[in-house]
């Protein structure tokens, strides 16, 4: 027996492979007797192998040279010095094995150190590493690697890991329950699971992926590291044993570490972060930075021992460090707010950084430790800046980090005020200059109690007013100030700084203030939010485009007009407030019902659509003129009013002045209001005499109750509507009557009438109770609001010529039409989230946002200017019509409900339909679609998708509840109607059809294959044909329509078919009387047909023909089904054969074939297993066979 076939044999040689030696006669004994024919030769061989497995089992296999060298090296594991590491060996070693940067790719072999309890691969070419059976591992470092995966579940007395700068996207370390340290930093890491290492001490997670960090349950932890991660937040509450802290760069805006007060070194730098919660007393913190943030303030002074502190790139508009002395190192640069800065009470400072901060323009250096300091820079500071410093000759010599046009000092006690004008004024004050001399003094600025009146001194710059904390009142109006720092005058309460240049105001530290005047500047905008004592304020022309007073309720007199102001959010309740002004602005609504004192009202110069002042009595003076959107104002219950001013409200039609105080009013000034306006008073006679600026066509009247309804046609309507409005017939809308009223207005124009056309709906707003409301096709022109009528279900304005409607306030509205309103310019029905039906069919504005209508179900936009439109909400939508629209694409897939969409445009070339499963019609006329799936609308029950020249191609075989198909003006040239039983109209006019099965279309009533292809058209299975037209089918031959149903077709067309010379029909008389649309001098009527009828059964599904092929040929075509080779056996080849497959959905495979002796054969390897068409043609007819290839 050759060694070969012995090793082949190896079921019995390698189940013993792994057993020790003195196992050995066992094996042999096993061995021999399952091999009883072996010679003594072949035993004694595989005894040899059975040694040589066995020796080579002991040896660990190592590849790596790298790591091998280091092992071999080690004779504290190589104890034999050999070459090799026995398993032994490894097995016996329980130290630390320290493989550090030792250029090892690959670690098999580690794996037999199973008892080792520390092993470090860091800094090495490893892609993976198994650790599972190293169990006894206590510390495992990995770090500075390229390992993607690791599993350490196996690891459970692992107490340090770390794995950092590889390439982990996860890590499973729920099993290392005992971890104190864990390093993972540098990974590509997006979440961790920390809820079963409790007891960890030290973690670093930086320079990660991760967003969400949950360490609530390691109280024991010491030190954080995660930094440069996408971190949100992060919640340290309970981990108090926290010394070190890293959490900069990530994305943090709020953080709170109020209860770490054992933090020594904390950095939350470059995180946006806006909120930052300190301890509010830690003697352990030496090192924080919180620079790159976005924080205003930053209070150190709980911090006793703190000696770094870096702070820069904050808008910080002061820093406080007289509580604390332990400084060393302050960075606190690229700060654009803050003015001053002082550390002189920083006796240990050596490092100083405040550069780049444009408003620093004091520094006190003055700490009585400048020699010892290493860094000075204040470079970009404030031009003209002071320097504070301990000796002047000093400074200019070693400190040269400064700008050219800094200055240093050493009279750290005066008042810096680079502005002459300023400081000449204070000067001059011997009242705050109390020593004459030509500085203000720190201790002069401070003991000054009393108010600063600098009114036109030419000031550009108030630097040095931070200098008197005590003052309380400060009159800079009608100077050059394009910026002020008053965060140190906190005890201000009058503050008046009109006619200057500024663009902002920070008066968030005036706790105290009461009087604000800051009228004519360029503010933007104006926090109010701290100032709740303010009683008097004026921020009028200003560029304010919106404003928050609604905190301060003590106001009593407010003027914030000429702001282009389009937001103002008042109190919602003050008993203070008499004087109020908004005037000139753009605010579309003011609410005055929380004000019950107030006496002045001046809002004019606004267009607010409405002004209800019922709520309140107290008026004396109402200024509202140049308002061209209000169309009624009622101040009759404003019994002390003396004075109104409403004109230049051109859309003004009806005032109520009826108060009962007239006589006692000094204006009334309503000129240039609506034509023929209606004011109602308390006495005509008096008003016409004493009330003289008005229009010569308003009218005075003292029947206050009647609606103002000014378009004679609307009026009329409304007179002789059904069911009665006018109850009373005096030939007036009483507004009782009105608002009674609460079924549908009709005043449509139902008949399309040109004459006495509605033009102007005011009136409308009287009808509170309507449920229904119908004006289309009218002539109305003006802005419509429906506000009042919130109980509007149904609104109908299509038709008309309105360019703007307010539709916030109907909450009820189910049914919206605004179809041919070609001035619209845009619609918001995103309030009315209860609509139902939406029309805004030829409408011209481009874009709509339906997404609050969440119960949309029908929705029109057939030639519309929509070039997009979201649905991915109105998952409620049946009825969607989007034809001749600008939109080129639409996203269905939510619109699960649809049953019927119209597309009709050749601007859409894809249409995807999957997800609309239970769509009945589709109207696509016109499109260009190419590729048209509807496989999965198996409910489709009308198809409209004619006049597409790039289609091609259709499957309707899964449409099995199709009812109607029009698919004239295409490319078709093949349709499988066979599954579409309940098909009851077809039209295919205008296509390149040939041919066509209707056997199984038993249901088909009306038939449209004009201008086509065919040669035959058998339509005897069609029994319920009512209309057909086969004309201009210059190839018809033959057509038979001898169904048992002729006599009811009452239209039949069939001109234009040269070669068509009968027409089989059920009774010859019957139809040369109905059907005259023939070439009678080619086509006659005949009961003989070739063949036979439907009703022999002979015409099968899956085979059309005509008579001329059957009489010349007969035919076989085998095997069937067939697979690679289909044979035609027995047709007659005279001049002209020609053969096509065509798949399911009218596909075209071109198949070659070879003739002999009388049949063809076909090669269709290349077509996939299905169902197809055969399709014959010869000089004699045609032949169409349906085909299965398995």
């Amino acid at each position: 027996m050759k060694l070969k076939t012995l090793l082949l044999t190896n079921s019995a040689i390698l189940e013993y492979s792994q057993i020790k030696i003195a196992d050995l006669n066992f094996a042999f004994y096993k061995f021999k007797t399952s091999y009883k024919n072996f010679n003594k030769q072949s035993v004694l061989v595989v005894i040899l192998l059975l040694f040589s497995t066995i020796f080579y089992a002991q040896t660990v296999t190592i590849p790596d040279a790298n790591l091998k060298n280091t092992l071999i090296n080690n004779l504290s594991i190589n104890t034999n010095a050999d070459t090799e590491i026995q398993v032994t060996e490894a097995n016996a070693y329980t130290g630390y094995l320290n493989l550090f940067n030792k250029n090892i790719g690959d670690a098999t072999g580690i794996e037999a150190f199973v008892n080792i309890k520390g092993l470090n691969l860091s800094s090495n070419n490893l892609y993976t590493v198994d650790v599972s059976k190293n169990i006894m591992l206590a510390s495992l470092a990995l770090n500075r690697n390229n390992i993607a995966e690791l599993d350490v579940t196996k690891n459970t007395k692992l107490v340090s890991l770390g794995v950092g700068e590889n390439d982990l996207k996860s890590i499973d370390i729920s099993k290392n329950t005992f971890l104190r340290t864990f390093y993972c930093n540098d990974n590509a890491l997006r979440s961790l699971d920390f809820s079963k290492n409790i007891l960890l001490e030290f973690l670093i997670v930086s320079y990660n992926e991760i967003s969400v960090l949950d360490v609530s349950n390691l109280l024991y932890l010491d030190t954080l590291v995660c930094t440069k991660n996408s971190l949100s937040s992060l919640d340290l509450s309970t981990n108090v044993n926290l010394t070190y802290l890293l959490c900069d760069q990530n994305q943090i805006s709020h953080l709170d570490v109020s209860g770490n007060d054992k933090l020594e070194i904390f950095a939350c730098g470059y995180n946006d972060m806006t909120t930052l919660l300190l301890p509010s007393l830690s003697t352990s913190l030496r090192s924080f930075s919180c620079n790159n943030n976005l924080l205003e303030s930053i209070d150190v002074s709980p911090f006793p021992n703190l000696e770094v502190l870096t702070c820069s790139s904050n808008p910080i508009p002061s820093l406080d460090l007289s509580e604390i002395s332990s400084l060393k190192s302050i960075t606190c640069g690229n700060n654009n707010v803050i003015t001053k800065l002082d550390v002189s009470t920083q006796k240990g400072l050596t490092y100083l950084s405040a550069g780049f901060s444009r408003k620093l323009s004091s520094v006190n250096v003055n700490n009585g430790n400048n020699t010892n300091m290493t860094t000075l820079y204040l470079r970009n500071i404030a031009p003209t800046a002071k320097i504070c410093v301990d000796d002047v000759a000093y400074a200019s010599e070693q400190f040269t980090d400064i700008d050219s046009s800094t200055i240093f000092t050493n009279q750290c006690s005066v008042v810096y005020i680079p502005d002459v004008n300023l400081k000449q004024a204070l000067v001059d004050n011997l009242v705050i200059n109390t020593n004459a001399d030509t500085e203000i003094q720190v201790t002069e600025a401070e003991a000054y109690t009393g108010n600063l009146n600098l009114f036109s001194k030419n000031i550009v710059d108030m630097t040095g007013i931070e200098a008197f904390v005590n003052i309380k009142a400060l009159f800079v109006e009608d100077n050059n100030i394009s910026s002020v720092d008053l965060s140190s005058n906190t005890l201000l309460k009058y503050l008046s700084i009109s006619k200057n240049q500024l663009d902002s105001l920070d008066v968030s530290n005036l706790l105290n203030l009461t009087n604000l005047v800051c009228t004519k500047n360029s503010l933007s905008s104006l926090d109010l939010s701290t100032n709740i004592n303010l009683t008097y304020l004026l921020c009028d022309q200003n560029q304010l485009s919106s404003l928050d007073v609604s905190g301060n309720d003590k106001l009593e007199t407010f003027i914030c007009g000429y702001n282009d102001m389009t937001t103002l959010i008042l109190p919602s309740s003050s008993t203070s407030l008499k004087r109020f002004a908004c005037n000139n602005n753009l605010l579309e609504s003011i609410d005055v019902s929380p004000f019950p004192n107030l006496e002045v009202l001046t809002c004019s110069s606004n267009p607010i659509p409405s002004l209800d002042l019922s709520e309140i009595s107290s008026l004396k003076s109402i200024t509202c003129g140049n308002n061209n959107v209000i169309t009624e104002l009622d101040v009759s219950t404003q019994k002390g009013l003396t004075h109104l001013s409403a004109g230049f409200s051109r859309k003004l039609s009806s005032v109520n002045v009826k108060n009962g105080n007239n006589i006692n009013m000094t204006t009334l000034y309503l000129r240039s209001i609506a034509p023929t306006a209606k004011i109602c008073v308390d006495d005509v006679a008096y008003a016409n005499e004493q009330f003289t600026n008005i229009d010569s066509s308003t009218v005075f009247t003292n029947q206050c109750s009647i609606v103002y309804i000014p378009d004679v046609n609307f009026k009329n309507r409304i007179l002789s509507h059904d069911p009665i409005i006018d109850s009373n017939a005096d030939g007036e809308i009483q507004v009782s009557e009105a608002e009674k009223f609460n079924g549908f207005l009709k005043v449509g124009n139902y008949n399309f009438s040109y004459e006495n056309l509605i033009e102007d709906l005011t009136g409308i707003e009287t009808f509170v109770n309507l449920k229904g409301f119908d004006c289309s096709e009218q002539s109305v022109n003006q802005d419509l609001d429906f506000s009042t009528n919130t109980s509007l279900i149904e609104i109908n304005i299509g038709g008309n010529e309105i360019s703007n409607i307010n539709l916030s306030k109907n909450l009820s509205l189910k049914i919206l039409d605004v179809s041919g309103n070609y001035y619209l310019s845009n619609l918001d029905v995103r309030a009315n989230i209860n609509l139902e039906e939406l029309n805004i069919r030829h409408t011209e504005f481009s874009a709509i946002d339906i997404s609050k209508n969440t119960v949309l179900v029908k929705l029109e936009a057939f030639a519309s200017d929509l070039t997009s439109l979201d649905l991915s909400t109105n998952i409620e939508l049946k009825d969607l019509s989007l034809g001749g629209s600008k939109i080129t694409t639409i996203d269905l897939s939510a619109n699960t409900k649809l049953e019927k969409l119209e597309w009709q445009s050749d601007l859409y070339n894809e249409i995807d339909l999957s997800s609309n499963i239970n769509l009945k019609s589709f109207a696509g006329y016109g499109t260009n679609f190419s590729d048209f799936n509807i496989s999965n609308n198996v409910n489709l029950e009308s198809l409209y998708i004619g006049n597409n020249k790039n289609l091609k191609t259709l499957d309707v075989t899964n449409n099995v509840k199709l009812k109607i198909l029009s698919i004239a003006n295409t490319e078709l040239s093949i349709l499988n109607l066979l599954n579409n039983v309940a098909l009851e109209r077809l039209d295919i006019a205008n296509a390149k059809f040939t041919e066509l099965d209707l056997s199984n279309n038993k249901m088909l009533q009306s038939l449209n294959v004009k201008n086509n292809k065919f040669a035959n058209l058998d339509l005897s299975c069609v029994n319920s044909l009512t209309s057909l037209d086969v004309s201009n089918n210059a190839f018809l031959e033959s057509l038979n329509i001898k169904n048992g149903n002729t006599s009811n077709i009452f239209y039949f067309v069939a001109t234009g078919a040269p070669l068509l010379q009968f027409i089989c029909v059920d009774n010859v008389d019957v139809a040369t009387v109905k059907f005259k649309r023939i070439d009678s001098s080619i086509t006659t009527f005949t009961q003989n047909c070739n063949g036979d009828t439907c009703n022999s059964n002979t015409i099968k599904a899956d085979v059309v023909y005509n008579d001329k092929f059957i009489a010349n040929n007969s035919y076989k075509i085998f095997p069937m089904p067939f697979n690679d080779e289909l044979i035609v056996n027995g047709i007659t080849n005279e001049k002209i054969f020609e053969a096509d497959f065509y798949s399911i959905t009218g596909k075209h495979f071109s198949v070659g074939y070879i003739t002999e002796n009388n049949k063809q054969v076909f090669n269709t390897s290349q077509l996939p297993s299905g169902v197809y068409f055969l399709k014959f043609r010869t000089d004699k007819g045609f032949l169409v066979r349906k085909i299965i290839k398995q």
